[in-house]
């Protein structure tokens, strides 16, 4: 972290399973990562890597079921995401948490 600030971020262990007629995909698997205030990042890879849904799990769009956060934290300033309620969730995306997904045919 610069300057040793906290960071803003604290994604830790991150699991996603999502449940289909032919049984589970792990489409998150322990993803953990942090941001200080102020940096942005970047995820890249090949489609259908779970660059989306490790996102979407984040800040709690994905369809429950059939999705299913099934481990780790996503602390975000100093509060877990994943125990938050449907209005406090509405209220920080966008406003104080957000995306931007890129199509990657725009980019050539």
């Amino acid at each position: 972290m610069p300057d040793g600030a906290p960071p803003i971020l604290d994604v830790t262990g991150l699991k996603t399973v999502f449940t289909t007629r032919s049984g589970e995909v792990h489409a998150v698997n322990s993803v953990t990562f942090d941001l200080a205030p102020g940096e942005l990042l970047g995820v890249v890879g090949e489609s259908g890597s779970g660059k989306s849904v490790t996102m979407m799990s984040l800040i709690g769009l994905l369809p429950m079921p059939p999705a299913e956060i099934r481990g780790g934290s996503v602390m975000f300033e100093g509060r877990d995401i994943l125990k938050m309620s449907p209005d406090e969730l509405r209220a920080i995306r966008g406003s104080r948490i957000g995306f931007v997904f890129q199509d990657p045919m725009t980019s050539l």
